[in-house]
């Protein structure tokens, strides 16, 4: 089961050795770690409709960004291809004839982005299906799909503890870094953990990531700062 945070973090801020360095997660990283790609190559003959799946581990809610499907064919009718995208709860999002292109001109391994807001908010775990059909002409496709969940994941103990967040929360985690050889005296990380809880959006977690002065990193090292639980960064 992948239900299990991610955190891949990039510099974003950091102007000089003495101005404040904020870290971010990598947003092209997290959504190469969400997208899902069918492993198979499908060669479909004209006026057959093809259902393959994804299955999706993850365990909240679909996530703002909704679903989006890459679909890669080589037809001679692009323009007569017609998709559905159907969730794990069966909603469906049709994408009919002409939707891909309006040119009747044949394309050989090209990738469309298919885009479906209106999966959010709605189940993710379980299988999600693309019905591909072209009625005028065969094709070869290949595809993928984006899709993250958002919100709490819970056990099924009664009451349900709460286990883990959905794989889309990274991309609100931010952490500030704390160097020990520039913090001088009288430094207070605790209280500038408080202050950040204070100040910061209700719908990001932030959290202050300690320069380790053996290793020189902020990885999560056992029995340091850093490894202390949902505030560490793995490396």
């Amino acid at each position: 089961m992948r239900n299990r945070v991610a955190i891949q973090l990039e510099t974003v801020t950091i102007k000089a050795p003495r101005q404040i360095r904020i870290l971010e997660n990598n947003r092209a990283a997290l959504k190469a770690l969400h997208t899902y790609a069918d492993p198979t190559t499908y060669t479909v003959p004209a006026g057959t409709t093809i259902r393959p799946s994804i299955t999706i581990t993850d365990n909240p809610r679909v996530s703002q960004a909704g679903a989006v499907a890459y679909v890669t064919l080589t037809t001679t009718r692009p323009d007569e291809m017609s998709l559905v995208l159907v969730g794990p709860d069966g909603s469906r999002a049709p994408f009919g004839q002409g939707y891909l292109t309006q040119v009747a001109a044949a394309v050989t391994g090209k990738q469309y982005q298919v885009c479906a807001p209106g999966f959010a908010g709605r189940r993710i775990a379980g299988a999600w299906t693309l019905e591909a059909v072209n009625f005028v002409a065969g094709f070869t496709m290949r595809w993928s799909l984006f899709v993250e969940g958002q919100g709490v994941i819970y056990d099924t103990a009664t009451p349900p503890n709460r286990v883990a967040e959905g794989l889309g929360a990274p991309v609100f985690t931010f952490a500030l870094v704390a160097d020990p050889a520039l913090l001088g005296t009288g430094y207070d990380l605790i209280g500038a953990q408080r202050a950040i809880t204070k100040w910061k959006p209700a719908h990001t977690f932030g959290f202050v990531a300690t320069i380790s002065l053996v290793t020189g990193t902020i990885c999560a090292i056992p029995d340091t700062a850093n490894a202390i639980p949902d505030t560490a960064i793995p490396c």
